[in-house]
């Protein structure tokens, strides 16, 4: 079980070895901020590796999704090329 922290008697030791009162104020400010740091909120190897299959998939889908618009393209094209021609062609002067 984590004992409570004394930040007075912390300052108050800090000086004795030479730390000027904003010093011992800053490091005891910290180790208060460090021992009341909730852990549960960082992200775990597990979350990092879910995180990255999800990039991944995402990934995939967009390389589909624009791969998928390309061969769109080009077919449309073609058919407005087709059709172009076609007309040139059964064109009368």
């Amino acid at each position: 079980m984590i004992s409570t922290l004394d930040t007075h008697e912390l300052v108050k030791d800090l000086t004795a070895t030479g730390f000027t009162d904003a010093q011992a104020e800053a490091v005891t400010r910290a180790v208060r901020l460090a021992r009341e740091f909730d852990i549960s909120n960082l992200a775990s190897k597990t979350d990092i590796a879910d995180l990255r299959r999800e990039i991944a998939e995402v990934e995939l889908r967009l390389i589909k999704w624009v791969i998928g618009t390309g061969v769109a393209a080009v077919i449309a094209l073609s058919g407005v090329i087709w059709a172009a021609t076609q007309v040139i062609l059964h064109a009368r002067p």
